[in-house]
C-alpha cells in the first residue's frame, strides 16, 4: 500500500517563490511540483488562495524593486547593458499587465464639470451682493438684452458680473 505524497510544502515554498518576483512555472519547477499540483492545491484550499494573492502582490513589488538595481539583482541582474536593457522592458511590460492599475501605461483623467455647479455658484455670488447692497439701491427690474447669445450670458454669470 502506498501513501499518497503530500504536496503542501512544496506549494508553500512555491507561493514564497512567487512573493520573491518568480513566475508560477520558475517556482513550480523550483518546488519540483508541476503547475497541475500546484493549481489543484489553490483552488482547493482558500488560505492558500488568500497567500497565493499576497504573494503576487508582494512578487509584483520585488519585480519592480529589481528594476531599481537590474545589474546586481539577484534574481533578474546582468551586467550585460543590453541585456539588463532587455530584462527591464519584459518586466515593466509583466507589471502593466499584472497590476495595469500601478504599473500600467494609460493614465486615466475623469474630469466632470456641470452647469449645476456653475449655476449654484453664480446663483451665490448673487445672494451676497444682494446682502451687501441697500433696499434703496436695488432696482426690481430685469433688463432685456438684444442679439446676445447664451454663451455670453453664461460667462457673464459665471464671471460674476
Amino acid at each position: 500500500m502506498t501513501l499518497p505524497y503530500d504536496f503542501y510544502p512544496a506549494v508553500l515554498y512555491a507561493i514564497d517563490l512567487i512573493s520573491q518576483g518568480y513566475t508560477k512555472t520558475a517556482a513550480c519547477d523550483e518546488s519540483n511540483i508541476n503547475i497541475a499540483t500546484f493549481s489543484n492545491y489553490i483552488t482547493n484550499n482558500r488560505e492558500l488562495q488568500e497567500l497565493l494573492e499576497e504573494a503576487e502582490q508582494r512578487g509584483a513589488d520585488a519585480m519592480a524593486d529589481a528594476l531599481v538595481s537590474i545589474d546586481n539583482h539577484g534574481l533578474y541582474g546582468h551586467t550585460n547593458p543590453q541585456m539588463a536593457k532587455v530584462i527591464s522592458d519584459n518586466i515593466k511590460w509583466v507589471l502593466s499587465k499584472r497590476r495595469p492599475k500601478d504599473f500600467g501605461d494609460r493614465i486615466e483623467v475623469n474630469h466632470n464639470i456641470t452647469a449645476d455647479r456653475a449655476i449654484t455658484d453664480a446663483l451665490l455670488a448673487g445672494r451676497r451682493r444682494a446682502a451687501i447692497a441697500n433696499e434703496e439701491d436695488i432696482i426690481d427690474v430685469t433688463p432685456i438684452v438684444e442679439d446676445v447669445s447664451d454663451e455670453l450670458i453664461m460667462q457673464e454669470i459665471l464671471e460674476g458680473v
